[in-house]
């Protein structure tokens, strides 16, 4: 008796509400090529959706721009093409723009803000999709031009000595910078590199 396998493939197109199903089953009763069987497979569905899956500001000194950046990630089909983004500080909006990312992407954005002497020790920051109730918060560092001063160190290497020619002859100097306070970046954050 020969025996031979036959495949047959179905496409279902989910719908709103399908993540909720965890099992398929097949059942193939007084089949003439299966005879009576059922089969199931576990499966996760996932819920269609956009989020915000990270956001960033890193410390900045009072006066200098801050670089406020996040990613946005469109999980499924759900449609974007009336969805805006909203960046937050304080409470006041500083940029709208809209959601541009494919099905299954990842899209990132970033807007800047002048930072002043009044945003110093911490700002609130938050990046809203309102018209999904869609938000996330962090708090960026800001640290006033006086405590950045320092942190910063400068070292004059004269192990070997300053020798001073006459005046016609170029003075080299090596010196040493080090600075003492946090050293983040946009991309530190958006890549999961430190804590939010």
């Amino acid at each position: 008796m020969n025996k031979f396998t036959k495949t047959r493939r179905h496409i279902f197109d989910t719908e709103e509400g399908d993540s909720s199903v965890t099992e398929i089953r097949l059942d193939a009763d007084d089949s003439r090529e299966f005879g009576d069987s059922r089969d199931s497979q576990d499966i996760e569905i996932e819920a269609a959706d956009v989020t915000i899956s990270a956001i960033g500001a890193p410390t900045t000194v009072a006066g200098d721009d801050l670089q406020i950046g996040a990613e946005f990630e469109r999980i499924g089909d759900v449609p974007v093409e009336d969805m805006t983004v909203e960046f937050i500080v304080g409470n006041e909006t500083i940029e709208t723009d809209d959601l541009n990312v494919d099905p299954g992407d990842t899209q990132e954005g970033e807007v800047t803000y002048k930072t002043s002497s009044s945003d110093v020790p911490e700002l609130d920051v938050s990046v809203v999709i309102p018209e999904i109730n869609e938000s996330a918060d962090t708090q960026a560092t800001i640290i006033s031009q006086a405590d950045h001063e320092e942190n910063m160190n400068v070292k004059i290497d004269s192990e070997d000595g300053v020798e001073i020619g006459n005046f016609s002859e170029e003075l080299e100097v090596t010196g040493e910078f080090e600075y003492n306070g946090d050293e983040t970046t946009l991309s530190d954050f958006l890549n999961g590199e430190t804590d939010r």
